[in-house]
């Protein structure tokens, strides 16, 4: 678990479609790395958030295409910002209900520069 973060460092978020951070990362963020409430996609603090999760209709209520889509703007945003470090971690994993092997397939096919990811 990531304690803390450096001026240049951010680390991607699974959100919920409502920026409601009540639990996992989405809440040590809040918390710890300036997101704020309601916030559900995108930069804010030092997170990248990709929302993994209706609240309204439980695990595995985002699809992985629409994880997929959200990941291929995070990957333009990271090629876009060489200057940051950005901290991949199993987004959709714990509260959205999928797999790390089916998250992972997603972040494979991208070519990630200047990330470390927190997985274990």
């Amino acid at each position: 678990m990531i304690q803390s973060l450096k001026d240049n460092e951010v680390i991607l978020v699974g959100t919920n479609t409502e920026g409601r951070h009540g639990k996992g990362l989405a809440r040590q963020a809040l918390l710890m790395f300036g997101l704020k409430y309601g916030h559900s996609k995108g930069m804010c603090g030092k997170c990248y958030c990709i929302v993994t999760k209706d609240l309204r209709k439980g695990k595995r209520s985002i699809s992985l295409e629409e994880i997929e889509e959200q990941l291929e703007k995070f990957y333009l945003f990271v090629k876009d910002n060489p200057q940051l470090v950005f901290y991949l971690t199993p987004i959709g994993t714990g509260l959205g209900g999928y797999s790390v092997e089916e998250i992972e397939l997603i972040f494979n096919k991208f070519r990630w520069p200047s990330i470390y990811r927190d997985w274990e």
